[in-house]
């Protein structure tokens, strides 16, 4: 399949650049990991993002790149939740994706014309801010039906939330269930599966913007996504057998770990 992959690149002109003896196995072994992670618990952006910093590839691109690799993985979840959204208000959906996807294309834009130099400053920022959302993720899960605030401040925070998706993807799951669990209407599985459809439509329109504007490394995203979703399938079968604490704080301790790396090379 990976041979495949390199004859498509080829066949449509893509660069090599990235694509190294050296770089393929880190490419491979990072997108495993955070396919794997994904599946198991969340957090995979923590692992991949920075890899791709790694091995060169600058951080608006490597970021952008990134979105684009993890598409698969929200649209399996999507799927996986059909059911249930097959009982959801079509028009409150409907809405819904329209707030966020508009949300989604102002932060895009707000990317694009983002200076290298200024986006290379925030990266470790955004990294350390999907880290504490990784962190604090459990207790807000524990409070997904406790809350009782109104409809229109949720609507306002998916606003704010898919404003961030678009110019930053980490960590968007939890805080886009943070803030559907601020509406008590909403049932803890309509908020997993809400959430799962206004991920994928916030990462959709985002790589369309990002593509439209020349900025993905598609070369590295056709090879990631083939590594993530092999890590995802072998990471959902191994969660039914690891400790999730233990996965969650390894995960914790890479985000926080390559925070600092990024800080120190600012």
């Amino acid at each position: 399949m990976l041979c495949d992959t390199l004859s498509i690149i080829l066949y449509f002109g893509l660069s090599l650049e990235y694509i190294t003896l050296e770089n393929l196995p880190i490419i491979a072994l990072a997108s495993i990991f955070a396919g794997a992670l994904n599946a198991i618990a969340g957090g995979g952006t923590l692992i991949s993002f920075p890899a791709l910093i790694f091995i060169g590839i600058p951080p608006i691109y490597a970021h952008t790149t990134n979105v684009a690799a993890v598409i698969p993985g929200h649209l399996g979840a999507l799927l996986g939740y059909k059911k249930i959204l097959v009982e959801v208000n079509f028009s409150r959906i409907t809405i819904l994706i329209i707030i966020t996807s508009i949300s989604a294309i102002l932060g895009s834009y707000v990317l694009i014309n983002t200076p290298e130099n200024t986006f290379s400053n925030l990266a470790p920022w955004l990294l350390l801010i999907t880290t504490i959302l990784f962190i604090i993720s459990p207790r807000i899960n524990k409070k997904i039906v406790n809350n009782k605030i109104g409809l229109g401040l949720q609507n306002i925070g998916l606003i704010i939330v898919s404003t961030y998706g678009g110019f930053f993807n980490g960590g968007l799951g939890i805080a886009l269930i943070s803030i559907l669990s601020l509406n008590k209407k909403n049932k803890i599985h309509e908020i997993i599966a809400i959430k799962s459809v206004i991920a994928l439509v916030v990462t959709l329109t985002s790589v369309v913007a990002f593509a439209y504007a020349d900025f993905i490394r598609w070369e590295i995203s056709m090879i990631m996504i083939i590594f993530t979703s092999l890590g995802g399938y072998f990471g959902a079968r191994l969660a039914q057998n690891l400790s999730q604490n233990i996965i969650r704080s390894i995960v914790i301790f890479i985000g926080l770990t390559m925070s600092i790396l990024l800080f120190i090379n600012i």
